[in-house]
Order: structure tokens, then sequence, then C-alpha cells
């Protein structure tokens, strides 16, 4: 017997993005602390490594990597923001392994050293007092 198999509504199909989408989001922001391989990633969505990799790039503009780099680096600069901690521990928290590439990407994405960063911060929280 022949099944035969009705494509989805467009609607259900952005539904169904989007539900995966709120997983990876989710599955990102449970597990940042930590290095973890893409394949985990996609596993947790059904997806390959391939088809995980063009679906992501795909539904963001970034490729996983770049997202998980911003991600962690607007984790870095909320924690600039409000603690008091020191910027090597926050850094390390936020599961960077590498201070040098940390600061690197952080210049990168924001434009300054994180220490300028939180100086500007601080200037401007000042200022708006």
């Amino acid at each position: 017997m022949n099944k035969t198999y009705l494509p989805m509504p467009v609607s259900s199909v952005e539904n169904y993005k989007t539900i995966r989408m709120q997983k990876i989001y989710d599955y990102v922001d449970k597990n940042y602390t930590r290095p973890f391989p893409i394949k985990e990633v996609a596993d947790n969505v059904a997806l390959s490594v391939p088809s995980f990799c063009n679906f992501f790039k795909e539904q963001t503009g970034y490729t996983f990597i770049t997202y998980l780099q911003i991600y962690k680096v607007d984790k870095v600069c909320k924690m600039l923001e409000y603690t008091e901690m020191e910027i090597s521990d926050i850094i390390l928290k936020c599961g960077f392994n590498s201070i040098s590439f940390f600061n690197m990407l952080f210049r990168r994405y924001k434009g300054k050293t994180p220490s300028e960063y939180r100086k500007y911060l601080k200037i401007k929280q000042t200022l708006n007092d």
C-alpha cells in the first residue's frame, strides 16, 4: 500500500521552524557556560550537523558559531554592567577558555576591550544619574 503525504501548510512549516529555533535558543541559554559540539545541538533538534548549520544560517543570517560568540559576549557585557566581578572571572564563567581569544572577540563585536567597556558603562551611568 502506497502512502500519500500531503505537504504541510505554510503556517505549520513556519510554526515548526519557530519551535525548532526556540529549542536551539533554550539549549544555548542552558549550556553556553560549557564547551559543547554542534552535533549536540543538532541532535537536540533532530537534524544532522550539515542540515542544522544550513537551517540555523537560513533562520538567523549567522553561522551557529558566530551566534554563540555574540551570545556569550552579550552575557559578559551584562555581567560587566551589573556585577563587580573581575573581568577574568566573568570571561571564564561565560564559557570562554582563552582570555586572549575572548579579548579579540570582544574587541571585534564591541569595538573596545572589556575594561574600556566597563569604564564606558560607569561614565554613562554617572551621566544618567
